[in-house]
């Protein structure tokens, strides 16, 4: 639990700090060619489809074993 809580503080911090910052210092040209190249790393590298298959895999997770622990 408390590295669950640990992941959820960090998670929270990089929305609503580290995430917001970036979008202010990064011009928005720049943020799309980093979009443009995480999704090239993940055409080649890890296979076309596999991000959205990870966090279908991470909302079964989660719903199993969150929302049926409440």
């Amino acid at each position: 639990m408390n590295y669950i809580n640990l992941l959820r503080n960090h998670i929270n911090k990089e929305n609503k700090v580290l995430f917001p910052i970036g979008d202010k210092k990064i011009p928005q040209d720049v943020q799309a060619q980093l979009l443009e190249s995480f999704e090239k790393f993940e055409t080649a590298v890890m296979g076309v489809g596999t991000h959205d298959k990870l966090h279908d895999l991470l909302h079964k997770f989660e719903k199993k074993y969150l929302e049926e622990g409440n």
